[in-house]
This record gives C-alpha cells, structure tokens and sequence, in this order.
C-alpha cells in the first residue's frame, strides 16, 4: 500500500511557516550567545592574566620573611659616611682669647666667671687640658668607687 500525500491545508502551512520562524530565531539567539560567552571567556582570560600580574608585583613590593634558623645570622653593618669636618680651631689658640671674653658676653663678667677664665688662661693649666684631651681619645673614665674615696681620706 502506497501513502497517499495528504494535501497540505493552509493551517498546516502556516503552523510550519511559524515553526521555522521559530526555529529561525532561536539558532539567531545561540549564535548571539555562543559570541558573547566567547567574549566573555576572553575577557576573564585577560583578567586572570592582569590578576596574575599584580600579584606578582605585590610580592615583589613585599619584604622577604625572615627565615628562622638555628643559628643567628650577623647582620651587615651599614658604613655611615662621616660627617664633613667643620672648621676647629687648636686649644692652645682658644685658650688665651679666654679672658677676652668676658668683655664680649655680659655673663661671663661676674666675678667668679673672671676668676675661672683666668685660671684656664694659666699656662701650666693649658698644657694639662691639651695632655688631657690628646689622652682622653682612646681613655673610658671609670666612676670612682666608694672604697677609693675612703682611701684618699
């Protein structure tokens, strides 16, 4: 037995009209979709890759954690560059100019003041300062202990 075709009747045709503008639109909507997902996964791609980077970055700009050891490391000293040398005048220039200046700063003109400049001023005290000073460099004074103090008694 041979189907016979059915004749097609124009509700028919326009259900079928209808399906494949249907079916038109939704394959519109999934290429529409699969180029913004697309889109979408290339971007996250550059962002992962831009989060990556600052990662990177920040742990550059980190400072590295002490490892701890059993054995404590020395540390580098830092050289410190020396302080440029000020001009100084010699003890034995200044010392003579003391008496003067008591007539060039008013405190210095009390009595006891003028007597202590010229006692500095003496030259048997100028040469005890200078042996002073050119010792004392390397010399660490130590405190005077209680039982000296009895002794000199």
């Amino acid at each position: 037995m041979i189907a016979k075709k059915k004749p097609v009747s124009s509700r028919g045709k326009k259900q079928n009209q209808q399906l494949q503008l249907v079916e038109a639109a939704v394959s519109q909507i999934r290429q529409a979709n699969l180029e913004q997902s697309q889109q979408v996964i290339a971007e996250l791609a550059t962002l992962r890759e831009d989060v990556q980077e600052i990662r990177q970055m920040v742990e550059r700009l980190k400072p590295a954690k002490p490892r701890r050891s059993l054995f404590r490391k020395r540390k580098i000293p830092v050289e410190v560059e020396p302080a440029p040398a000020q001009q100084t005048l010699p003890v034995d220039q200044l010392l003579p100019l003391l008496p003067h200046l008591g007539k060039l700063i008013p405190q210095l003109k009390s009595p006891k003041a003028a007597e202590t400049l010229k006692i500095l001023a003496n030259p048997a005290v100028m040469s005890m300062i200078q042996q002073f000073l050119a010792n004392s460099s390397g010399v660490k004074v130590r405190p005077v202990s209680s039982g000296t103090r009895s002794i000199r008694r």
